[in-house]
């Protein structure tokens, strides 16, 4: 009988090894689980971040900045219903000075000062002042609504909010007190009285040199709005670099993680774009807000487009940031490994790559083309705010080079081999 080998018996696992992996090191899918927990983990913290490092790099880019504070509310002076909102202000702190003054009165001692003037004609001068009064107002009215309709009136509604805008910082930073009665933040009209007590003399009325100043304000945020606003000045202002600087590292940190990375980044624009969406519902519902609870009843439009343009920046940011968002979405799904985006570039390469037919070619030029003269007539023509010159200029650069795109050369490709 022939000698056999002994069949060697295979190797015990150690206490408290997996049966799948006799070292005791986690398994493979464990460790995957683990990688999955976290990166959903961080694709949540970049929901969450992103409304927050858009409002903190508003308030420190915009909010804080002087000129592009100026640049952001010198629309408003075009908007009809600040207009009607300050000169309703205006025509009546002038007509409350204007009547200080007695200038009805000071007629009747004029009359009296004639020995022989007869008591008839003082008694018809009396019955003729309450029409003369209502054709002072039509006369500072008109002077009023002259002054703010100028085009000088631009340089004064800037001068306005330069002053307002270091009166808010300053009350935001705990230096000053230049507040309302109540303690609120107010627009000080004052120079916009001056501009229509001189605009009268210039234009015959001597008597209107002696109106007085009057601090005219016009209320913008109430005393719990303004200490609101403090808290979350001072938060935003001191910890934009840091909500910055933490976002782009979970958001490398989320795509290092992920298993599938392209998809990674896809999971992190996604979040991006719904803490983005997060953040303009936000700002719907405060600017709602602000607008129910302000003080001009008469002019609640007025109040919502000065929050409006105050906010427009920020806005502008939310449209840059998904329109991005999206853009980066789509390139990192196309070069992930799924099937429809594997599907998807095969797709492309036949309609619009180096080797599509003539026909395909002629249809991307054509629509390309077109789309770059719709844009840059939309660029030349239209009134466009700084963020969207910057997001169709990038659609236009695109567009472009795809209406440029040479198509590869029938001489280059390897001939066919014979039949």
């Amino acid at each position: 009988m022939p000698d056999t080998q002994p069949i060697p018996s295979a190797p015990t696992p150690e206490a408290g090894a997996s049966p799948t992996d006799p070292a005791g090191v986690p398994s493979t899918r464990s460790g995957h689980l683990a990688r999955r927990i976290g990166a959903w983990v961080l694709v949540v913290l970049i929901f969450v971040l992103t409304p927050l490092t858009l409002a903190a790099g508003w308030t420190r880019l915009i909010l804080a900045n002087e000129q592009a504070y100026v640049a952001a509310t010198a629309p408003l002076v075009n908007e009809a219903q600040v207009q009607a909102a300050i000169e309703d202000r205006v025509t009546t702190a002038v007509m409350t000075k204007v009547d200080s003054l007695d200038l009805d009165q000071q007629v009747i001692d004029w009359l009296d000062g004639f020995e022989r003037m007869p008591d008839r004609v003082k008694t018809a001068a009396q019955a003729l002042m309450g029409s003369l009064n209502q054709g002072l107002e039509n006369v500072v009215r008109n002077a009023v609504t002259t002054v703010i309709t100028s085009q000088q009136f631009q340089k004064l509604w800037d001068a306005l909010q330069s002053t307002i805008h270091n009166q808010f910082t300053a009350i935001m930073n705990g230096d000053s007190v230049l507040l309302t009665d109540e303690g609120g933040l107010a627009l000080q009209l004052q120079p916009v009285v001056a501009a229509v007590r001189q605009h009268l003399v210039d234009n015959g009325r001597a008597w209107a040199a002696k109106i007085p100043d009057t601090d005219l304000k016009y209320d913008l945020l109430t005393p719990t709005q303004t200490q609101t606003l403090r808290g979350y000045y001072k938060l935003a202002t001191g910890a934009f670099w840091v909500f910055l600087a933490v976002w782009v590292v979970v958001a490398v940190a989320a795509v290092l993680l992920a298993l599938n990375r392209p998809m990674g980044v896809v999971r992190v624009a996604i979040a991006t774009i719904l803490g983005s969406l997060l953040l303009a519902v936000g700002l719907r519902v405060v600017q709602n807000k602000l607008t129910a609870d302000a003080a001009d009843l008469q002019h609640p439009g007025a109040i919502d487009a000065i929050f409006r343009d105050v906010l427009s920046g920020l806005r502008d940011g939310v449209r840059i940031t998904v329109a991005l968002a999206i853009v980066v979405a789509v390139v990192a799904w196309l070069f992930s490994g799924g099937r429809a985006a594997v599907a998807t570039r095969r797709l492309f390469g036949k309609l619009w790559g180096p080797d599509a037919d003539e026909h395909a070619v002629l249809i991307r030029r054509i629509v390309a083309g077109g789309v770059a003269v719709v844009v840059g007539a939309v660029l030349l023509f239209a009134d466009l705010s700084t963020a969207w010159t910057i997001v169709l200029g990038f659609v236009l650069l695109a567009a472009v080079v795809l209406a440029l795109l040479p198509r590869r050369n029938t001489a280059e490709q390897p001939p066919l081999a014979a039949a």
